[in-house]
């Protein structure tokens, strides 16, 4: 229950890259939309970026065929874990740069109240910077979850 001066979210948004790392910021997200009774959106982003350095030969558009249905399976299987605790979840797969996706989200989702997601390395941070200025601008909470 929230007391009188609480914010109370409706919808929650939650960035992952599946794995056990993401496994705490999932759940904190899927905590957070039990208690606000908020629909949540599992955000998964494939970005492929890292491959364009890489030397060898593969295609990046077959790595970027994998890396979507990696995301599929990371969608599907913590909206499976939100479900079985009682709320509302969809995904939602986008492609490119981290930072840049996450802000389209953002300005496509007029109605979100908070973003989850894990902690950043600091290029990501620095990248992100702009995308959390304009979410606290248009009063959306953050909540980063430390890795452990």
């Amino acid at each position: 229950m929230s007391t009188s001066g609480e914010r109370r979210y409706k919808q929650i948004a939650c960035a992952t890259r599946g794995g056990a790392a993401s496994r705490p910021t999932e759940d904190r997200a899927i905590m957070l939309a039990r208690q606000h009774g908020a629909t949540l959106i599992f955000l998964y982003i494939v970005d492929v970026s890292f491959a364009h350095g890489l030397t060898g030969k593969f295609d990046i558009e077959v790595v970027a065929q994998d890396l979507r249905e990696i995301g599929k399976i990371v969608v599907e299987q913590a909206k499976e874990r939100a479900r079985a605790q009682g709320v509302s979840a969809r995904g939602e797969i986008r492609e490119g740069a981290v930072a840049e996706e996450i802000g389209n989200f953002v300005q496509k989702h007029k109605d979100l109240d908070l973003l989850v997601i894990g902690e950043m390395g600091e290029s990501l941070r620095e990248a992100m910077a702009p995308v959390l200025q304009d979410m606290a601008q248009r009063g959306i909470d953050v909540v980063t979850v430390p890795l452990h």
